[in-house]
C-alpha cells in the first residue's frame, strides 16, 4: 500500500506473514499456532526514510531489508512503537545493514523492552519461537 501524505512525505507497508508457534498446541480444527501477521511501515521523502516497528523474525528482517533498499531511499531512523518483541527484535540486523540508522523509542517502550529481552525473551519468545 502506498498513500500520500501532506507535503513530500509517502508512505508504504509491508505485512510480514504470521510465524508458526512451537510447541503442541493447535488450533480446534488441528492446525499449528501461528503468530499475528505483522506490519512494518516507511515513511520516506525524495532520499532519506524511517522504518516503524521493524519484524523479529530472521526471514522477515531480511524481507523487510531487502524491501526498504528497493525503496531506493537512505534508512536514516528506525522507530518502535511499543516494546514487545515482535515490534523490535530485528533492530540489531537492521542497523547493521544500513548503518547510520538512528533508533528512536520513548522511555516507556524502552522499559517494556527491557523486559521483554530478558525475562519475557526466556519466559515467552524463546519458547513459543526457538529460531
Amino acid at each position: 500500500m502506498t498513500a500520500s501524505a501532506p507535503g513530500s512525505l509517502e508512505y508504504e507497508t509491508f505485512v510480514s506473514d504470521g510465524t508458526p508457534r512451537a510447541g503442541e498446541e493447535r488450533l480446534p480444527n488441528g492446525d499449528r499456532l501461528v503468530s499475528s501477521p505483522l506490519t512494518s511501515t516507511l515513511i520516506f521523502g525524495e532520499e532519506d526514510a524511517v522504518l516503524v516497528d521493524p519484524p523479529f523474525t530472521r526471514e522477515q528482517t531480511e524481507q523487510v531489508g531487502d524491501w526498504v533498499e528497493r525503496s531506493g531511499r537512505r534508512l536514516t531512523h528506525i522507530y518502535s512503537t511499543h516494546g514487545h518483541g515482535d515490534h523490535w527484535f530485528g533492530t540489531a540486523e537492521l542497523v547493521k545493514r544500513f548503518p547510520g540508522a538512528t533508533v528512536y523509542a520513548t522511555r516507556g517502550t524502552i522499559e517494556v523492552m527491557h523486559q521483554q529481552a530478558t525475562g519475557g525473551r526466556e519466559q515467552m519468545w524463546d519458547k513459543r519461537f526457538p529460531a
